[in-house]
């Protein structure tokens, strides 16, 4: 993955010439902790989408996500809606993306994780927070995926300033 624009996990998966798939783990509205509503720049207790996502390639298990949306952004976004590339549905419904910023951080996977990424407890991860923007400057979406270490890399383009 080069990181030079803002794309979707399914973009990124078709660009590589695989077949993108979402495995829905869990979905449901939540007030907005203290943590997810800094995030998101949100008040405290704002309905939110919690979206809990092992990410696939070509039925590989990839990544696991979670999402974090603003109910208000998308209110009709359903649990099958959730399957499928939420940037291009928020598109399809009027909004426009226009950037984000990611933080990325090495660590051990977890016995949990391990499990649903068919890995081995401890086993290299990748950690990339991110946060979504809108063209207005509204946050979209704040999200944590965890991606296989020996499945993943991340080319950066750089220029010089």
């Amino acid at each position: 993955m080069t990181l030079s624009g803002l794309t979707s996990f399914s973009e990124e998966i078709k660009h590589r010439g695989m077949r993108p798939l979402s495995r829905l783990l869990s979905y449901e509205v939540i007030p907005a902790t203290d943590r997810i509503a800094q995030q998101l720049s949100i008040p405290n207790q704002t309905p939110v989408y919690e979206m809990k996502r092992l990410r696939l390639a070509d039925d590989h298990p990839l990544a696991l996500e979670t999402a974090y949306i603003p109910v208000h952004l998308l209110p009709d976004l359903t649990q099958d809606d959730a399957t499928g590339s939420i940037y291009a549905y928020a598109e399809q419904h009027g909004l426009r993306l226009k950037n984000a910023t990611q933080t990325l951080e090495a660590r051990s996977a977890g016995p949990e994780e391990a499990k649903l990424l068919t890995i081995s407890p401890n086993a290299p991860v990748l950690l990339i927070d991110q946060r979504t923007y809108l063209e207005n400057g509204d946050m979209f979406e704040y999200s944590r995926s965890l991606f296989r270490g020996d499945s993943y890399s991340l080319t950066v383009a750089m220029d010089r300033i």
